[in-house]
């Protein structure tokens, strides 16, 4: 859908106060990234969950289980959010929000995970109604999305999921990236071949590099800290 014809369905949402009470509270900003987004708490991770106890697995020291992400406000809010994915207008109130604040780019989940196919149907829609932003999803739900393959679930070009990997070290396989998949990984530091993220090199900040939103990059690496 269209700029235009989005806000021609603006009567659905009516107000910025309305769609953010539908998603739970506005869309985030974080400091780091060029671009607005939404979260869920990192104890809700179905998988990462599992992860928190395995050592050596990115999951371990899960960032989002501590720091500012414990404040009591940020824990309301990503609980307010929780009970806000499922609701049927939760896409449009996103697409509502992401328009007048994030038009470019945006970040589902920089915290938490899918939390069922039923949660991915609902970012799809969100993808189709802003075709001009592009939107980052970093998953380790794998059986989700196979799932969603199987089901025939179309995933929009500007919604660029990748796969995460799930210990400090792994990378993905030649099959998956012939299969046109996208991955991220965890490093101890540099590697050969892929692109390693740079924040760490330019004040903990994107700056100009999109690569994480970018289908042409397969692997982006993080080093690990």
């Amino acid at each position: 859908m269209t700029l235009q014809g989005l806000l021609v369905q603006a009567d659905v949402i009516g107000t910025l106060k309305r769609a953010q009470e539908i998603t739970g509270g506005p869309i985030g900003k974080t400091g780091k990234m060029p671009c607005s987004s939404y979260n869920l708490a990192a104890k809700d991770c179905i998988t990462g969950t599992r992860l928190q106890s395995v050592e050596g697995s990115v999951c371990h020291d899960c960032y989002a289980m501590g720091g500012n992400y414990q404040y009591p406000s940020v824990k309301l809010a990503m609980e307010r959010h929780m009970a806000a994915i499922e609701h049927e207008l939760w896409p449009e109130a996103m697409a509502y929000q992401i328009v007048r604040k994030s038009p470019d780019y945006f970040r589902m989940h920089d915290s938490g995970d899918l939390q069922g196919i039923w949660h991915l149907r609902q970012i799809v829609r969100l993808a189709e109604l802003v075709p001009d932003c592009t939107i980052w999803m970093p998953t380790r739900e794998t059986a989700m999305l196979a799932q969603a393959e199987r089901e025939g679930v179309v995933i929009p070009p500007n919604l660029i999921i990748r796969r995460s990997m799930h210990m400090v070290g792994d990378m993905p396989s030649e099959k998956g990236i012939k299969a046109g998949r996208l991955f991220s990984t965890v490093s101890e530091g540099h590697v050969e071949g892929v692109w390693n993220c740079p924040s760490l090199q330019q004040g903990n900040t994107c700056g100009d590099c999109r690569k994480c939103w970018d289908p042409n990059t397969p692997i982006i690496n993080y080093t690990a800290h």
